[in-house]
């Protein structure tokens, strides 16, 4: 299945602790992911859903007042168990419920962009200290998983006994850790076909 996913920061991750440093951050994004997952229908209402999701890739930035862009490329995945109630409306529609456990791993890749960086200019003798908008992270690639509750709704359209459209909506919850991939919380909107053996 392929969707949009969107991406919340907690922006007070991403910074030195010094949010006046900082002139220009951002908070959401949103980018392409797609999934796939394998399950096992109990009975007409009861199944059990597992599988494997990539939200995308996302970018925070933070310009301190030098115009020093501080980068961290977000890439958001997870690993997933769900069980899923389905509400027959029709004969070939139906909505569905899930609720599960999901495994996020947050991968963050830091660098400092100095291409637009305001050159100041300096008197004989002067020492300027510039703000250090990142001074507990170093420019390289940081790793961290974490288990959070999966739950989502969504409908699906049976266009054969054995095929069926599927559009849903996924929150995935909380990913990453403070320092030093930084947290953000994920959820996306899908569309796809699943086909039952």
């Amino acid at each position: 299945m392929i969707g949009r996913a969107s991406l919340s920061f907690d922006s007070k991750d991403f910074g030195s602790g010094s949010p006046s440093n900082a002139k220009e951050r951002t908070t959401k994004g949103d980018g392409t992911g797609y999934r796939f997952f394998i399950g096992y229908p109990i009975n007409d209402t009861w199944a059990i859903e597992g599988g494997y999701a990539r939200q995308g890739s996302f970018e925070y930035r933070s310009k301190d007042l030098d115009s020093i862009d501080s980068v961290f490329e977000y890439r958001a995945s997870s690993w997933f168990i769900a069980g899923k109630a389905t509400l027959p409306l029709t004969g070939a529609i139906a909505l569905f419920g899930k609720f599960g456990l999901t495994v996020n791993t947050a991968e963050s890749h830091f660098w400092e962009d100095k291409s637009r960086a305001i050159a100041l200019p300096l008197l004989p003798g002067t020492v300027v200290s510039k703000p250090n908008l990142t001074s507990f992270i170093l420019p390289g690639h940081y790793s961290h998983s974490t288990t959070a509750p999966l739950f989502g709704l969504g409908a699906e359209y049976a266009v054969s006994k054995r095929m069926k459209f599927r559009l849903e909506y996924e929150n995935y919850g909380r990913f990453g850790n403070p320092v030093p991939t930084g947290r953000a919380d994920v959820s996306m909107t899908s569309a796809g076909v699943s086909y039952q053996f």
